[in-house]
């Protein structure tokens, strides 16, 4: 679960990278540049489809472990720690790092993108309505907070009236196909609910579908730690699992929009699609893309990198940070490739390989050994890949 994190990091990295050469985000991403190809498109937003609901997945895994281990109180404090304060210290900085960066491309990129434009017009313009308050990027962590709120009260309640427990696993183990065509079907009345693409939740007001997407997912997650059998049962659909969820994904992608402007942003925030026959197919198509790529790169891992590496445990612990700060960093260096005559592909590498480098340099030399790094992590042992050396006075 750690590598699959540590990898589900990596990939958000690249996916907001390759929104810069994106066609389909050409008019609303911030630092687009004028160079695009549709295989961006396809590739970035066949991540985006499981790519959260991933991350979730591995949340509940981890707070069901905690919750096992150490129980309710347990989880309450480290979930404050590790989440609940770094959502309340990092929003504020983060949102005043992406308005300075934004008003400083506003002045200095020559060659801007239609959207820096229109933030620059609003710059300039005394007039110009507010943006309304966001989560950005960190909104993965406020639900988070809603996730293991809900999911402790409903434990609360189940030991409170002395429940019994639901086996839900034994059918699951004897009859796994059945399981594996009927559970996408839980997220279909929450897709029914969304245009393409799936938009990131950022606003405070929280919003409904997405306890019926990634909440899916989450629960997912803690009921896999406690019945673990589950994937031994679906281990043998891995492939079929990541084939058809590419043809999911293939169904689903020829319903997403050719083009996508501001305003249609500002439509799909306020709007629900129409539930007819093609948001019924499409909506069913990215719940099985969802569902079947996350059961399958899950699996993918449990066979293959089921496996401690030290480099893979210092991705894993430098995810956070990096996941923190990587969103200002691809925008500050894809606003100054704009001004460049490079070629696409070259400028997405800089731009999300600078990015990985930047965020593990400075987790290493400021992160990992302060208090930031034991409010991301906890305190933990020191090795020399994540941590200065420092001179032997003064170790002492």
């Amino acid at each position: 679960m750690d590598n699959i994190r540590a990898f589900a990091m990596l990939l958000g990295v690249f996916f907001h990278a390759s929104l810069a050469y994106s066609p389909l985000m050409s008019q609303v991403w911030m630092s687009a540049s004028t160079d695009n190809a549709s295989y961006i498109d396809f590739v970035a937003f066949y991540t985006h489809g499981w790519r959260m609901p991933l991350f979730f997945l591995v949340a509940g895994f981890f707070g069901a472990l905690l919750y096992k281990k150490r129980g309710a109180s347990a989880v309450i404090k480290n979930r404050s720690l590790r989440i609940a304060l770094p959502l309340i210290i990092f929003l504020p900085l983060i949102t005043i790092a992406v308005v300075t960066i934004f008003s400083w491309a506003a002045q200095s990129v020559s060659n801007p993108s239609p959207m820096l434009g229109l933030i620059t017009g609003m710059l300039n313009n005394p007039d110009a309505p507010k943006p309304p308050l966001s989560t950005m990027h960190l909104w993965f962590l406020y639900y988070l907070i809603w996730f293991y709120a809900l999911t402790l009260m409903f434990l609360f309640v189940y030991r409170k009236l002395n429940l019994k427990a639901i086996d839900w696993h034994t059918p699951v183990i004897k009859h796994p196909i059945v399981f594996l065509l009927l559970l996408p079907l839980v997220l279909v009345p929450s897709m029914l609910t969304q245009f393409s693409p799936l938009p990131a939740p950022e606003q405070l007001s929280p919003a409904l579908w997405a306890f019926g997407f990634h909440g899916v997912f989450f629960i997912l997650g803690w009921g896999i730690y406690n019945q673990p059998r589950v994937l031994d049962a679906i281990q043998p659909f891995m492939w079929p699992l990541l084939i058809i969820g590419l043809a999911y994904y293939i169904i689903y992608y020829s319903f997403m929009p050719s083009s996508f402007t501001i305003m249609d942003a500002m439509h799909n925030l306020t709007n629900s699609p129409d539930v007819d026959l093609n948001q019924t197919i499409k909506a069913s198509a990215e719940a099985y893309l969802s569902m079947y790529t996350v059961l399958a790169v899950l699996l993918v891992g449990k066979r293959f990198f089921d496996r401690q590496s030290q480099v893979a445990q210092f991705v894993s612990r430098s995810s956070y940070w990096v996941y923190i700060i990587h969103l200002p960093l691809v925008w500050i260096l894809q606003f100054l490739l704009l001004d460049t005559d490079l070629p696409m592909l070259v400028e997405f590498a800089i731009s999300a390989f600078g990015t990985i480098a930047i965020g593990m340099l400075t987790y290493v030399l400021f992160v990992s050994w302060s208090p930031i790094g034991w409010l991301l992590n906890g305190r933990q042992k020191s090795t020399c890949i994540d941590k200065p050396v420092r001179s032997p006075e003064k170790h002492g």
